[in-house]
């Protein structure tokens, strides 16, 4: 069982890769790669990674949803691919290492913006890839979330 959940940590990764480098170039996340995190996120829970179906479905919704109300309110806040992105990777990851992703990928995207903004390269009305944020916020937190939840707990409850 450890091979399996190593090779489907392995493919999940990959796939992130691949998004982040086609929603770079193209500013689109095709759907079939969303389906492939969709997947791996569904057989990891028959490999027993550390949390139940329910902190699964939680995390396909934690994120995704709000995401989906915003571009709803705000039409163009967020891409479909994106929403699409984070509620696949919910499912692999749960609703608690979802949080971290979607914090670390906001607060990463935040200061990239800033830094646009500051030297001119954009403007307000500019967008950029969001995906790449997006990924590199899955990827840390499938690799390191759970002892940064770990720990960001420990020193909540004193």
């Amino acid at each position: 069982m450890a091979a399996f959940r190593i090779i489907l940590t392995l493919l999940w990764l990959t796939a992130l890769i691949r998004i982040a480098l086609t929603d770079l170039k193209t500013l689109q996340i095709p759907d079939r790669w969303n389906l492939i995190l969709a997947v791996a996120g569904i057989l990891s829970s028959f490999v027993n990674m550390d949390r139940g179906p329910a902190e699964q479905v939680a995390g396909a919704f934690i994120i995704s949803l709000p995401m989906l109300i915003t571009d709803l309110v705000i039409p163009g806040g967020f891409g479909g691919g994106d929403i699409k992105l984070m509620a696949a990777a919910g499912l692999f990851l749960g609703w608690k290492k979802e949080v971290l992703a979607a914090l670390l990928a906001f607060s990463a995207a935040g200061l990239f913006a800033v830094y646009l903004l500051l030297t001119g390269k954009a403007g307000r009305k500019d967008c950029f890839a969001f995906g790449p944020f997006l990924c590199g916020g899955l990827a840390f937190s499938a690799l390191a979330g759970d002892r940064v939840v770990m720990w960001y707990m420990s020193h909540l409850l004193y």
